[in-house]
């Protein structure tokens, strides 16, 4: 009698304790559920605000580094891009959606723009940063410009006419290859600072001796770094582009101020500019002649009496 008692009183206790179990475990499951409720329905508003909302829509444009091209133009193009729905309450003018691909890629189809870089500002604007081509450079095989491609720094980038947009659109400046040596896209033709130089040396050289300087500029040597301008009064200049620029304009400067240019401009057939204590030039018709600087001469002079 007193074993079935005992065994009688454990087994109330025991399902006791299940009773006990049962009742928090449905409690802990009912508040899980409550809690993952709560934070599905705000993860929905806060999904909807950042996605479906207008407060992050795009309308600021702040448009920087252009010149030629009209900012309500590049403006226009911005907004054509992010018009309209990516699906359902998704705009392609919300700050995550915006596709900058997309419109650097329409923006930069102006013959003008040479790059184009965007960035986001947290939550209504982008920053667009326009590279406008300065002078566009144009290599050519042959004086008569049938084969030519456009640099991008020093490299070919791609082939073109002189007919191309991008030409017509440009300032540019021609450089022939008398050398006549084959190029193709992706090649090194001439480094990006002897380019630059011959930029400059066709817009200085103007005001140093007073004539225009007409295009194309004729590279003989690549090899020898020598360039050739023409003038428009028919004679051309030789310049070694290994010398500094300041160096080569006080040899014009020398040259103008030696040899009487007004009288006898229209004789001239060509002035040497390579060397910076001598310059050569020839006349029409004639021999080649050379003026020394000044410097050279008194030091001749000087060394002449010592040697007396």
């Amino acid at each position: 009698m007193t074993q079935k008692t005992k065994s009688k009183i454990v087994r109330r206790k025991n399902n006791s304790q299940k009773r006990r179990r049962k009742d928090e475990k449905n409690s802990r499951t009912w508040k899980q559920k409550f809690f993952i409720l709560v934070v599905v329905i705000f993860i929905g508003c806060v999904g909807y605000i950042f996605l479906c909302s207008n407060l992050l829509d795009i309308y600021q444009f702040d448009i920087q580094g252009n010149n030629r091209v009209d900012k309500n133009q590049i403006i226009n193009v911005i907004k054509s891009d992010i018009d309209g729905q990516i699906i359902a309450c998704l705009k392609k003018k919300n700050y995550f959606f915006v596709n900058k691909n997309k419109i650097i890629k329409d923006v930069i189809k102006d013959n003008r723009i040479k790059n184009v870089n965007i960035t986001k500002q947290f939550p209504n604007k982008i920053i667009i940063n326009i590279q406008e081509y300065d002078d566009v450079a144009i290599w050519c095989k042959s004086v008569a410009m049938k084969s030519c491609f456009m640099l991008n720094g020093e490299i070919a980038e791609r082939e073109i006419t002189m007919q191309d947009p991008i030409v017509i659109e440009n300032k540019h400046f021609v450089i022939v290859d008398e050398t006549h040596q084959d190029i193709s896209i992706g090649d090194h033709v001439m480094t990006e600072n002897y380019l630059n130089k011959i930029k400059t040396l066709s817009k200085e050289l103007v005001y140093v001796l007073n004539v225009e300087i007409e295009q194309p500029f004729i590279v003989v040597s690549r090899g020898s770094h020598e360039v050739q301008f023409m003038t428009d009064e028919g004679w051309y200049i030789i310049i070694d582009l290994s010398h500094d620029l300041d160096e080569v304009f006080d040899i014009a400067k020398l040259f103008v101020k030696k040899v009487d240019l007004p009288s006898r401009r229209s004789d001239l057939e060509y002035v040497d500019m390579r060397f910076s204590e001598k310059i050569f030039y020839k006349m029409k018709d004639g021999v080649e002649q050379s003026i020394k600087d000044k410097q050279e001469s008194n030091n001749q002079i000087k060394d002449k009496k010592e040697s007396e």
